[in-house]
C-alpha cells in the first residue's frame, strides 16, 4: 500500500495514483476476508448438520439444550451465542433448519444467514454449544443423580429426627 505523504497533496497525479492503488488493495484484502468468512459459514453449517441427529433425539425427549458459555437455554436447538447487552439468544432451530436469532423479552424470533453470523457473533461459542451436546446426557442424569442424593438424605434426616 502507497503511503500518503503530505507532500504527495501537492502532486495531484502521484496522489490519485497512490489512492487508486491503495483502494485497488483495499478491495482485493476484502475479497479475501469475505472469501475467509464463506468457508467460516460453510464449515459451520456443515459441523451443525452434523449434529442434528443429537439436537432431535434431546429435542424429542423434551430436554433443554445449553451452551456452558450462554446463559439462556433452549428446547429448539443447540445454543449458539448470546448477546447479553441486547438480550438476545442465537439458536440452531432443529425444526426450520435454520439459526435464530431470539430476542428475550419480546419473544420475537427472526432468521440468521450463516455469513451473518460468522460475521457478527463468537464462533468460539458456537462450537462449544455444538460439542456440548456430546455431554449433554451424562450432565442430565449427573443432575438427576445429585437430585436423588440430595433428596435420600433430606428423607433419611427427617426419619432420624421422627426417632429422637
Amino acid at each position: 500500500m502507497g503511503k500518503i505523504t503530505i507532500k504527495d497533496l501537492d502532486e495531484e497525479v502521484l496522489l490519485q495514483e497512490k489512492m487508486e492503488t491503495n483502494q485497488k488493495e483495499i478491495e482485493e484484502a476484502r475479497k479475501a476476508l469475505l472469501d475467509v468468512i464463506d468457508k467460516q459459514a460453510e464449515l459451520l453449517r456443515r459441523k451443525i448438520e452434523k449434529y442434528v441427529p443429537i439436537m432431535k433425539f434431546i429435542r424429542a425427549e423434551k430436554f433443554y439444550m445449553e451452551n456452558p458459555n450462554v446463559t439462556p437455554k433452549s428446547i429448539r436447538g443447540a445454543v449458539l451465542d448470546y448477546d447479553a447487552f441486547n438480550d438476545k439468544t442465537y439458536t440452531y432451530d432443529v425444526e426450520t433448519g435454520w439459526i435464530k436469532e431470539i430476542d428475550m423479552k419480546t419473544e420475537e424470533m427472526k432468521t440468521i444467514p450463516y455469513k451473518r453470523f460468522v460475521m457478527e457473533r463468537n464462533l468460539d461459542n458456537a462450537l462449544v454449544g455444538l460439542d456440548y451436546l456430546l455431554i449433554i446426557q451424562d450432565e442430565i442424569k449427573n443432575d438427576i443423580e445429585q437430585q436423588k442424593a440430595e433428596r435420600k438424605q433430606w428423607l433419611k434426616e427427617q426419619e432420624d429426627s421422627m426417632y429422637m
